[in-house]
């Protein structure tokens, strides 16, 4: 499910929570997608950064 969130130009203490755990999810996929595309990580070891990461219920 995809949500979207408006944050104002100085979040909020729980704003700012939920931002970190936005970028903290991207910046993971980011980097797995890189190496995916540069070889670095084998095809069939896919599914384990997928179970490592668990993008329901953050926001």
């Amino acid at each position: 499910m995809i949500k979207t969130i408006r944050f104002r130009l100085h979040p909020t203490t729980s704003q700012e929570q939920k931002l970190h755990k936005v970028f903290t999810i991207y910046n993971k996929i980011k980097r797995i997608g890189y190496n995916h595309y540069f070889k670095l990580i084998e095809v069939n070891d896919w599914h384990k950064f997928w179970n490592f990461i668990e993008i329901t219920n953050i926001l």
